[in-house]
């Protein structure tokens, strides 16, 4: 039996070895939240997919409003 926490079973880019995209991405969340959150650490790892679920999350949310 296992014990402790959750295996992780995804690598993501540590912040100190992040560059290009991945590093923007990393300071983008940070300025706006204080840290980096796990969703964004994983969706790093495909820039593309991340830009555009990003799109498209602000094409259905802006015109619904807060």
């Amino acid at each position: 039996m296992r014990t402790g926490g959750p295996m992780t079973i995804i690598r993501t880019v540590p912040e100190d070895e992040a560059d290009g995209e991945v590093a923007a991405l990393y300071a983008e969340e940070r300025e706006s939240l204080g840290y980096i959150p796990t969703h964004p650490r994983v969706m790093a790892m495909n820039s593309a997919a991340n830009r555009a679920f990003e799109a498209l999350v602000g094409s259905v949310a802006t015109p619904m409003g807060l």
